[in-house]
């Protein structure tokens, strides 16, 4: 199957509650390789390379495995692989 790339942002209550190591170990049990940084106080960029049904996946739980998340918009764009290796947090 072949790999492609997401661009994801998340904005919500994310922040102090450890979201962006819950998305890191996701991503690491995953395979998924890329980043996620934090663009500002409510909103979490993730670059996420993966098989397509594994990067679903990934976005469920992004969006949904995370208890003390309060998710208000989650956006997804595909764009060009960038052949990122490991899974890590900027």
């Amino acid at each position: 199957m072949a790999i492609i790339h997401l661009d994801i942002t998340i904005k919500g209550r994310i922040q102090n509650i450890g979201f962006a190591f819950q998305i890191l170990k996701i991503a690491d049990e995953a395979g998924i390789c890329g980043y996620a940084y934090y663009s500002d106080k409510d909103s979490l960029k993730i670059e996420a390379e993966g098989e397509e049904p594994i990067l679903k996946m990934f976005v469920k739980k992004c969006k949904t495995g995370i208890p003390e998340a309060h998710i208000n918009k989650l956006e997804i764009k595909q764009s060009a692989v960038q052949n990122f290796t490991g899974f890590k947090i900027l």
